[in-house]
């Protein structure tokens, strides 16, 4: 006679399991890549190689780190939740035999009936025993998704001028467009978010801006100070005293190198604030009432900063348009 036996992990307990997840110490490296982000590390793959590396976002999106300051090319591994970056020992030290569902087998007929909200994947095994010595185990994931809406598919987020302000204006107001008005995205369905990064937070990242060991203070000559980049051809990007961030071109004829922007005098004075700049800082206020967005600069800023707006509708598709805002 043939029984049946069900057991079921949590996506969490899988992954640390088969990727054999660590603690990663500290501060859990927070933020290194200016996402927000926790790090957990796994012993080498080779006796002698180096540490295997992952994050998890504040949003719970965990990934396989490839090794650069580029988020672009690591791998999405898992959506979970986001109170598993909040505690990432949650994801770590997962308990064992803790599905997020209940787990019955009557004869050989499977019931699986997950906890109510629950939304991701999870585990289960089921072992079919002659009684005898012959005993065989099948796994296969369970993926519970959101009840789908009537939506056809992504809203459309309308391109967003660059916008120009002076200081004495104070403030202005944006009107954002999602086009085409899709009949399944009503007005109601539509949520927007808005974020917004320093010039220097977004070079930093456009030209993977850190610090170099030392700043070189005077190596050719123009009292510069040097940051290496990860984008450079040269390997390094350097500061003048009036705040010109410049891309090296590798030898000592400046004619050759390329100006990156413009920054603050102070920037030179404290480099930290470029290769250190945090994310989602901006030097203004950014606030949303329905589909008008606010943008209050800071008393006394002058300069240029980024906004990203994202519209995100019931189904959780999402667009995102990106706009410089200069003031004067």
């Amino acid at each position: 006679q043939l029984t049946y036996t069900v057991s079921g992990q949590s996506i969490e307990y899988y992954l640390d399991q088969t990727l054999e997840l660590e603690f990663a110490g500290g501060d859990e490296y927070l933020d290194y890549l200016g996402l927000g982000e926790k790090w957990l590390r796994a012993p080498a793959a080779v006796p002698g190689g180096p540490l295997r590396w992952y994050y998890i976002t504040p949003d719970g999106r965990f990934y396989r780190w490839a090794g650069s300051r580029n988020p672009v090319e690591d791998e999405l591994l898992e959506r979970l939740s986001p109170a598993v970056h909040a505690d990432t020992a949650l994801l770590y030290g997962a308990a064992a035999n803790q599905p997020p569902a209940e787990l019955s087998i009557v004869g050989n007929e499977l019931t699986i009936k997950p906890h109510d909200s629950f939304l991701g994947r999870f585990v289960v095994t089921v072992t079919v025993d002659d009684g005898w010595q012959g005993r065989d185990s099948q796994a296969f994931f369970v993926s519970i998704q959101p009840p789908q809406s009537v939506a056809s598919g992504p809203p459309q987020l309308a391109p967003i001028p660059d916008q120009r302000l002076s200081t004495t204006q104070g403030s202005l107001q944006v009107e954002l467009h999602v086009e085409p008005a899709d009949a399944g995205d009503s007005g109601d369905s539509l949520s927007f978010s808005v974020t917004g990064h320093s010039l220097e937070y977004q070079l930093r990242q456009a030209h993977a801006l850190h610090f170099g060991g030392s700043y070189y203070q005077n190596y050719l000559g123009l009292n510069e100070k040097w940051l290496a980049s990860g984008t450079s051809p040269s390997g390094w990007c350097y500061l003048t005293p009036d705040g010109q961030l410049w891309q090296w071109g590798g030898d000592a004829d400046v004619a050759d190198d390329v100006r990156l922007a413009q920054l603050s005098p102070d920037i030179w004075w404290q480099p930290t604030l470029l290769h250190a700049a945090p994310s989602n800082v901006p030097p203004a206020g950014l606030s949303l009432s329905g589909k008008w967005l606010t943008i209050e600069p800071l008393d006394h800023f002058v300069g240029e900063f980024y906004v990203s707006v994202t519209v995100r509708n019931a189904d959780g598709a999402a667009a995102t348009q990106q706009f410089t805002v200069l003031v004067t």
